[in-house]
């Protein structure tokens, strides 16, 4: 079942407001779920709430789908008509790069921007995949331990460079 749009706390574009209610939402899996943003930007004072919330660790992952470019542009329904807001105005699809590359910087927040193809939905089951597999072994981290065979690999590689060792004159 997903959640109806009305549960949301407040009027507007306030991520920080959502956070703890999708939380609830999540029940006991919080720690194995991903919010998931499905917005055209978000406010540069959500910054510091959502990378307060990504850095505890018994909260849900975070993620966010972002529908809208740089360069902005109407939005339009099925019929090809211009999406209005509720007061009658045209919606413009530009989105803020700047916050979210903050977003991405400072608060770890995976942002995925929509594109023509199936791309972006790959990139995001990636993202969602990779949460999941965080949440059920924590501990889990990549160890780099076959950094030592660079010595023996470059001596052999060295050999080839000798005359008459390879076969050719």
């Amino acid at each position: 079942e997903s959640p109806d749009p009305n549960i949301m706390p407040e009027p507007g574009a306030r991520a920080r407001a959502v956070l703890q209610p999708a939380k609830d939402l999540l029940g006991e899996y919080a720690t194995r779920g991903t919010i998931l943003f499905l917005s055209d930007g978000f406010d540069a004072l959500d910054i510091e709430p959502l990378k307060a919330f990504s850095q505890e660790s018994d909260n849900p992952a975070l993620a966010a789908f972002i529908i809208g470019t740089a360069d902005g542009g109407l939005a339009l329904m099925p019929d090809g008509s211009p999406a209005r807001t509720a007061r009658g105005s045209r919606i413009d699809t530009r989105v803020d790069m700047a916050v979210l590359q903050r977003l991405e910087r400072e608060a770890g927040l995976p942002v995925t921007r929509i594109t023509t193809d199936d791309s972006d939905l790959k990139e995001l089951i990636r993202v969602i995949e990779s949460n999941l597999a965080k949440a059920e072994d924590p501990e889990a981290r990549w160890r780099d331990d076959g950094w030592w065979l660079l010595w023996p690999a470059g001596l052999l590689l060295l050999l080839n460079f000798r005359r008459g060792w390879t076969g050719r004159p």
